[in-house]
């Protein structure tokens, strides 16, 4: 059996998982284990996730970003 725990959080989100008998976090982005909680949807159809969410957005790259996540899910602000 596999066992993970998510944290996702406001500003970032980790992935516990267990080795053996000891918890470790996941890394996420190349050797990141916390990545900011963003996700970035382009015009063109494509989905941007983490640190590549926030870079596409200060790019200047035609979308829509979303950080905060959990402040509007659950409301009529998701829509």
């Amino acid at each position: 059996m596999s066992i993970c725990g998510l944290d996702f959080g406001t500003s970032n989100t980790t992935l516990g998982t267990i080795d053996g008998s000891e918890p470790v976090l996941t890394a996420l982005e190349a050797a990141q284990t916390a990545i900011p909680s963003a996700i970035f949807y382009e015009a063109d159809g494509g989905v941007r996730i983490g640190r590549r969410a926030v870079e596409a957005y200060v790019e200047g790259v035609s979308g829509r970003l979303l950080r905060s996540l959990k402040s509007v899910l659950g409301t009529s602000l998701i829509d």
